[in-house]
């Protein structure tokens, strides 16, 4: 009986948060949500959201207490609504490593220039430009990938980089081809610190969900540091592997002074007892320079400084 009243409670706080994060109930009684894909936080309106929470936060307060997820979901959308707004552009260094299809690939760094522009269909959720230049591994280093919202019919355009004649070799090709996510998790179009800010509240919410016997253990501290910034440090940990939950552990670094998440990690429960936990993928946003005002010719692809053929060669698939 209790199990079943915690999965009453969740799916009442689900109720509450539909509307808001376009969530959708998988049947009803069940102790099961799911966010729409792509845009799940487009249009939100900040006002509807924190008076859902708090409605929700005041139910289960009166009940068992709040979930501890439920303040960090809460600090999550109140950041992605001022960076919604305020962030136009950046420049960083990111740093990435990603499992893909159960392996661990190397490190990745890479020059980024993002800058943000309001949807035309006027919802809250920003489009995006992005150029990236690979600095490393030497096997795609020099490797330049620029998608600019509303271009080049939808796709993206990437050099070969590494050495060789054909390191400038540029294609044309899908977000979510087989060619642009060989190296990659998730489509380039989402990437930034807005985007990791969205993932973190969507998968706040569904774990929150998930997380019916409450088993989730949050820190949150002060006095970590990323690049000698002071930073502060929010883990999540579930304990047990239960279906629905993603990861183990996840970890993230918000700069004090930016208020802007600067790395992500999370990983998998460990294979066998007594072994570490394996680490499932984790980002690094360093030397953040907000709001410089790039121009159209910083994601333009006849830049002089970039090395985009001129001649757009599909990939094999796309043929």
């Amino acid at each position: 009986m209790p199990v079943l009243n915690r999965c009453r409670r969740s799916v009442a706080l689900a109720s509450l948060l539909v509307l808001v994060l376009g969530l959708s109930a998988r049947a009803q009684g069940q102790c099961r949500i799911e966010l729409k894909p792509a845009n799940a936080l487009a249009g939100l309106d900040s006002q509807v959201f924190m008076q859902a929470v708090y409605e929700a936060e005041r139910t289960a307060a009166q009940e068992e207490g709040s979930h501890p997820l439920l303040p960090i979901i809460r600090y999550a959308f109140s950041r992605y609504q001022s960076m919604s707004t305020e962030l136009q552009d950046y420049r960083c260094r990111l740093v990435k490593r990603e499992r893909i299809a159960g392996r661990l690939q190397s490190h990745q760094f890479m020059a980024v220039k993002i800058r943000h522009q309001p949807a035309a269909d006027g919802s809250q959720t920003p489009n995006i430009d992005v150029y990236l230049r690979f600095l490393a591994p030497s096997r795609i280093k020099g490797r330049e990938v620029l998608y600019v919202e509303g271009e080049n019919n939808g796709e993206l355009l990437a050099t070969k980089g590494g050495h060789g004649a054909l390191k400038h070799f540029t294609i044309s090709t899908a977000l979510e081809s087989d060619q642009a996510l060989r190296d990659s998790l998730y489509p380039v179009n989402q990437i930034g610190v807005l985007n990791l800010t969205r993932r973190l509240i969507e998968d706040g919410v569904k774990h929150m969900q998930a997380d019916v016997l409450r088993e989730c253990v949050v820190v949150d501290k002060t006095g970590a540091t990323i690049d000698d910034r002071p930073c502060r440090f929010i883990e999540v940990t579930f304990p047990v592997q239960r279906s629905n939950i993603r990861f183990h552990k996840a970890q993230i670094f918000i700069d004090e002074k930016l208020q802007i998440p600067v790395r992500y990690a999370s990983y998998d429960w460990p294979k066998e007892e007594g072994q570490p936990p394996r680490l499932l993928e984790e980002y690094t946003y360093a030397d953040l320079e907000l709001n410089p005002g790039l121009a159209d010719l910083d994601f333009r692809r006849d830049n002089p400084d970039y090395h985009f053929h001129a001649r757009q060669e599909k990939t094999r698939e796309e043929k």
